[in-house]
């Protein structure tokens, strides 16, 4: 559906379409959703009884928040159609909109949590998934009262010639799913394998650091991937290829903008928010915010890819890339390798090397010469995160105060990034720019 069936919504035939794609979808992850459970459940049980390292004290609590967990994946897999068709329809406020009730559900949860006085590990995961859940239901109760394309016509299900399209394309999207999914926990496995539970408490600070500080420029690339999408469904490369440049660059510039002065601040804000993080803490979030800067740098290109349904080599290059970061940590940390350097080379190497895969794929498979991603993302990057550093680094030795320092150091990279990157868009570029704000304006 997000590809471009029917995205047309005006028209009649357009909406028939994409209701039988919505059907075809609805089929599939409904059968995925039942064996995927089924499958996960018995596996999971086996891992934690007899792979991972968990106190004995905690294991009866630990396969009760895994079960809670299947239920919730079992709803989440099944919200995947709905979540396609509200991007088909670029309705993104639609999505937003639920995206911060769960943010402000989730931060009642936590409140309550404080006041709970029972088992607050499964007590965490019941309530987080009775919220997940909900929302989800209630994304489908929407779809189902406002689009007829969401009628549910069982002479539309498992038809043949659309399960053998969907799955030609899906098969190698699992390939690079199945990569990160084993970039992911499958490092974390090796990881307290080797190293017991306390490195998984580094690695998801780590993480939960990257995700939050990396939301406003994942919220720029879901704005504009429908757009994106819809372009390369209807054969205007151009305006696809403009739109995925642009898409890189903004990117790029976000992460400087909020990535830099985290960097430099990074220790101090932990101890703020957790008073005693564990060793290491700081370095892995570091190695997550780079990674995911890289990733966001390359996201414009990625949509593009996709939408084009050109997939099949680029999905094995990314999957065989992400499942080599836990061998290559497995292999380091078998010969002696210090941690932190393992880590450093296992996690940032490979999917440095996919971000850069990803530029040559574009010009592969759509065209888009390589040039064109140099001069208008990569080398305004570099100037923009030199300028960034420098800034920062003046304004950070300062003053050792985390409330006046890093203040300054925000304030400052803002002044001088923001103003950079309007200069650098170019006089063609910067004109668009000024009329879209004064039109904007006009409106209001």
């Amino acid at each position: 559906m997000a590809i471009g069936k029917g995205w047309r919504d005006g028209e009649m035939a357009g909406r028939r379409e994409l209701g039988k794609w919505f059907n075809t979808a609805l089929s599939v992850h409904l059968a995925m959703a039942i064996m995927l459970c089924l499958l996960m459940y018995p596996v999971g049980l086996y891992f934690i009884r007899y792979k991972l390292v968990i106190p004995n004290a905690l294991l009866a609590s630990s396969e009760q928040v895994f079960a809670i967990s299947i239920v919730t994946t079992f709803f989440a897999i099944l919200n995947i159609p709905f979540h396609a068709l509200y991007t088909a329809k670029q309705l993104i406020f639609v999505r937003n909109f639920f995206g911060i009730f769960q943010t402000l559900l989730c931060a009642l949860e936590g409140w309550w949590l404080l006041h709970f006085n029972g088992n607050r590990l499964v007590a965490h995961s019941l309530a987080t998934s009775v919220l997940l859940v909900s929302l989800y239901c209630a994304m489908a109760a929407l779809a189902f009262g406002s689009f007829t394309e969401c009628r549910v016509r069982w002479s539309l299900w498992y038809n043949r010639a659309r399960l053998r399209e969907l799955f030609s394309y899906s098969l190698y999207m699992l390939i690079g799913s199945v990569g990160r999914l084993l970039s992911g926990p499958g490092i974390n496995i090796v990881l307290n394998i080797f190293f017991g539970p306390s490195i998984n408490a580094v690695m998801g600070i780590g993480r939960h650091v990257a995700s939050k500080v990396s939301m406003l420029s994942e919220a720029i690339v879901s704005a504009v991937s429908p757009e994106v999408t819809s372009r390369v469904g209807a054969q205007d490369l151009k305006r696809a290829e403009s739109l995925g440049v642009d898409v890189c660059y903004v990117s790029a510039v976000i992460s400087i903008l909020v990535f830099v002065p985290l960097v430099f601040w990074l220790q101090p804000l932990l101890d703020l928010w957790l008073r005693t993080p564990p060793s290491g803490a700081a370095f892995v979030a570091v190695l997550m915010i780079l990674e995911s800067a890289a990733i966001k740098a390359t996201s414009g290109y990625v949509i593009m890819i996709q939408a084009s349904g050109r997939i099949k080599e680029y999905q094995i290059f990314v999957g065989m890339f992400n499942m080599s970061c836990v061998l290559i940590l497995w292999m380091l940390l078998e010969v002696g390798c210090p941690l932190f350097p393992a880590l450093a080379t296992a996690w940032l190497g490979p999917r440095m090397l996919i971000s850069v895969g990803v530029v040559f794929f574009a010009r592969w498979l759509l065209g888009v010469p390589i040039c064109i991603y140099i001069s208008r993302v990569l080398i305004r990057s570099v100037i923009l995160g030199g300028a960034s550093v420098i800034v920062c680094m003046g304004l950070s030795s300062l003053s050792e105060s985390l409330l006046w320092g890093g203040g300054a150091c925000v304030l400052g990279n803002f002044l001088i990034v923001v103003p950079l990157s309007v200069l650098l868009l170019g006089k063609s570029r910067r004109r668009m720019l000024w009329g879209r704000i004064a039109e904007r304006l006009r409106r209001t």
